[in-house]
């Protein structure tokens, strides 16, 4: 099947070569071929590896204090209950001795390695027959289960054996692992960046002027992408911490300051999609596009959970992505995104026949009072009263109305000084933080009740900013740095689906050389850690900027 699929693929090519056309055209023409030839060979390589598991006995060259050798002999190998030779299943490398197989550190023959390995199919049930005695020496066993150590050392001149067992639950496939995840990656990113290069080269993108072009949007994209990543970074400090004490107000303040970042995306949302004509094509197109970005980032999400946690299976977890939410909680906003750009033209004509008034007064019963309404319902539901949530009025309002504000902000930017946004993000930040205090106090844990982006606080305190950031002008030379801004505010959305791919590989703690961070010990270890990741997942996704197809998985608004 491989070889057939190669084949095909390499009689498309020649024709496609043959054709005489130009570099350009030809490169054009090759280039989705490429990208297809990846795809299928990925899926391929998941699929395959979904039934597979590896087995590897790797051989120490080490010893027991009281052992008298290091040896190490594999007699049998048991496959749900059926006996084989390990010969016939292992690879090569070992001597051949009394129907097993033997490692030692002397008397070694040609193309001797310390080890062996196999593959299994998933689901067996898979016992490794061991030597022990005062001779044998430590090994390691590789497998599903970890990385294992086994002693074959016993106090005894005559033969014992051990039985290793080893479970390879289905589903848990070792087609990837943390060990060969970060190699596997960077020989990923370095054909992509070659294809960002070729596709540079060949298809360079057509420069269009947009002279209304605010910097502070951009800028704002960028700070509140990595906004984003702090709130997901900081819970730790937060949450690990006695309440009242320093560590924990630091936590506190780590977690209200990007509070305003999720209302940001939807009030820039606002600010760039209504108030202007809509094309319905184009807007359906729009919201596919972003569906799709989210069905590959979801994806992409399910096999990273498989590889750092063994958790789920690929396959059955994409097929259900058509019925429920994706794996990890932040891709919520990617649905929301579809849905924001399927109803823009209803919106659009919505907003343009209300005067300012009644879209303010549509705010106000969208978003003001339920939120308010809501805090206190759970306010009194401390003292343990059940009382209804209104969580029913704003489920759609509250974001459609928080979209209003930011083509109101837009649209008024001129009317109300800094000072005034200043004041609101100020006001909006402290009630937050003394909310959220008060209530942790009373409750004796730390609560997150006041941290939802429809809460009025966070709304205010991002409508400060978003006034704020709309005061910001510049229209002079197109310089580098200006143009550096632009570009990475066009992959926002991309960095905020991103991200967590590579806070889960990385972990709670990055440990290099004599470097030691650990996201949860202190204010100073967690931002330095965010800021790692942001410009980790930039590096990761920049040259998707390029290449045609891919680039919308970064580019989605």
């Amino acid at each position: 099947m491989d070889n057939l699929f190669l084949t095909v693929l390499l009689i498309v090519g020649i024709v496609i070569l043959a054709i005489p056309k130009s570099v350009s055209k030809t490169v054009k023409k090759a280039l989705p071929i490429l990208l297809v030839f990846l795809a299928v060979s990925a899926i391929a390589f998941l699929i395959k590896g979904q039934g597979n598991s590896t087995i590897q006995i790797v051989a120490s060259n080490d010893q027991n204090e009281k052992a008298e050798g290091n040896e190490i002999f594999l007699k049998e190998v048991i496959v749900n209950g059926e006996s084989k030779k390990p010969g016939d299943i292992f690879s090569k490398g070992w001597i051949e001795k009394d129907g097993g197989l033997l490692w030692r550190s002397y008397d070694r023959i040609d193309g001797m390695t310390d080890s062996i390995q196999a593959e299994f199919q998933n689901g067996e049930d898979v016992v490794l027959v061991l030597k022990q005695n005062k001779w044998q020496g430590k090994a390691r066993i590789i497998s599903v289960q970890g990385d294992q150590g086994f002693d074959g050392y016993t106090d005894s001149e005559s033969e014992g054996w051990m039985n290793f067992e080893v479970k390879l639950n289905t589903g848990s496939a070792t087609f990837l692992t943390r060990k060969n995840l970060v190699p596997l990656a960077v020989i990923i990113w370095v054909f992509l960046v070659a294809i960002s290069l070729i596709s540079k080269r060949f298809f360079p993108e057509q420069k269009r002027e947009n002279k209304d072009r605010l910097i502070g949007l951009d800028l704002l994209k960028i700070v509140s992408a990595f906004m984003i990543i702090l709130i997901h970074s900081s819970a730790n400090i937060y949450n690990n911490h006695e309440i009242g004490t320093s560590d924990w107000y630091g936590g506190l303040i780590l977690n209200v300051i990007p509070r305003f970042a999720v209302p940001a995306f939807l009030m820039i949302s606002g600010a760039l999609l209504l108030g202007k004509k809509n094309d319905l094509n184009k807007t359906i197109k729009r919201a596919i596009t972003a569906g799709l970005a989210l069905f590959v980032w979801s994806f992409l999400y399910i096999v990273m959970k498989k590889v750092v946690w063994q958790e789920g299976d690929v396959i059955h977890d994409t097929l259900m992505l058509f019925l429920r939410r994706g794996p990890s909680g932040h891709l919520w906003y990617g649905y929301l995104l579809a849905w924001v750009y399927l109803f823009t033209p209803i919106l659009n004509t919505l907003y343009e026949h209300l005067t300012l008034r009644m879209r303010m007064y549509f705010v106000v019963l969208g978003l003001v009072a339920p939120s308010v309404i809501d805090g206190v319902v759970n306010y009194l539901a401390l003292d343990g009263q059940i009382l209804e949530s209104p969580y029913f009025i704003y489920i759609h309002l509250g974001y459609i109305s928080i979209m209003f504000l930011g083509r109101i902000i837009y649209e008024n930017r001129e009317k109300l000084s800094v000072v005034c946004y200043v004041f609101m993000s100020l006001l909006g930040f402290l009630l937050t933080t003394i909310i959220t205090i008060i209530v942790s106090k009373k409750m004796g844990a730390s609560t997150d009740v006041v941290f939802s982006e429809l809460e009025i606080s966070n709304v205010l305190y991002a409508c400060g900013i978003m006034g704020f950031v709309c005061k910001l002008n510049s229209r002079g030379s197109d310089s580098l740095i200006k143009r550096g801004i632009t570009r990475l505010s066009e992959i926002s959305l991309g960095i905020y689906f991103s991200h967590s791919l590579l806070m889960w590989a990385i972990g709670e703690k990055i440990n290099v050389g004599n470097i030691h961070l650990d996201i949860g010990s202190s204010v100073i270890e967690c931002l330095a850690f965010v800021v790692i990741i942001f410009v980790g997942t930039v590096i990761i996704i920049i040259p998707l900027m390029n290449i045609p197809y891919l680039k919308k998985l970064v580019k989605i608004s």
